[in-house]
């Protein structure tokens, strides 16, 4: 993804001593998310959350596209910064639970995890699923340090020969993983848990607009009961207050206030702002 030059030229130069929120959507198909958020980090003051999503193109798979000022782009990174007096909060969740022991990825390189505890990867999984696929509905949980909240990432081609699972994201080494499982309500629960942790870090009384990234596996996964997502964001946000936002090929938020920002999957993001 091309988008440390552009997000550095547009960002260098301009005083973001107040910066309160950073609101990213980049290309949903290309490489180099993790890297840009990277990137994007150093160039914003300690402590502002960068949130958002990937841009989707509806399970096509072909090209998603970014708006900026009066262009249309591909493969970029748009920016919207946040200044001056703004409350900001926001909440993660995904509704996914752990099925398997902990682990440790003990032989990766970028997205491709060859060994986890020592063995091949896709072992691993078959201890726990058998022969089911691996696929996007069983996840890892990526855990890492001591931080005891996760993070997703889901797998689209394994090799059963060469004992390799290839995931839609970094996969970092010596991170510790779980295989996780949900069922439709446990997503659509998630939905209330993400609110409701956004509105618990809210540092005002009333936000003026609430943004929900949710990740169109979810959608997906939910069927017929999609609709609950958007009621239960309509049930716990005040009906003053507006609310939008889309289904994304992945997310983007800390995992928790003040953290460092995190590209996760199949994870819905709750954003709050205002200045009450």
């Amino acid at each position: 993804m091309a988008a440390a030059q552009q997000s550095k030229s547009s960002l260098a130069l301009d005083n973001l001593a107040n910066a309160k929120l950073c609101i990213t959507i980049p290309d949903g198909l290309e490489k180099g998310t993790e890297l840009a958020l990277r990137q994007l980090q150093t160039l914003l003051p300690d402590g502002i959350p960068i949130v958002g999503g990937r841009a989707a193109d509806q399970f096509q798979f072909e090209r998603t596209y970014q708006f900026f000022q009066g262009e249309v782009l591909q493969n970029g990174l748009p920016i919207l910064v946040f200044c001056g007096d703004l409350n900001v909060s926001h909440g993660v969740a995904s509704g996914w639970q752990p099925l398997s022991r902990k682990a440790v990825i003990t032989k990766s390189d970028g997205p491709m995890v060859y060994e986890i505890d020592g063995q091949p990867a896709t072992a691993f999984y078959q201890e726990y699923l058998g022969d089911l696929p691996i696929s996007g509905e069983y996840p890892l949980a990526i855990f890492e340090g001591d931080c005891d909240r996760f993070y997703l990432r889901a797998s689209n081609h394994w090799d059963l020969a060469e004992g390799s699972i290839l995931f839609m994201g970094e996969m970092p080494a010596q991170a510790s993983v779980q295989i996780t499982y949900t069922t439709c309500d446990h997503i659509v629960a998630a939905t209330q848990v993400s609110i409701e942790q956004a509105f618990a870090h809210y540092p005002g009384k009333q936000p003026a607009a609430a943004l929900i990234f949710s990740c169109a596996a979810r959608r997906w996964l939910l069927g017929h009961r999609t609709q609950e997502e958007y009621d239960l964001g309509r049930q716990f946000i005040d009906t003053t207050v507006p609310l939008c936002g889309f289904y994304t090929y992945g997310e983007i938020a800390p995992l928790e206030m003040g953290g460092e920002t995190r590209y996760h999957q199949e994870t819905l993001v709750t954003v709050l702002l205002g200045t009450d």
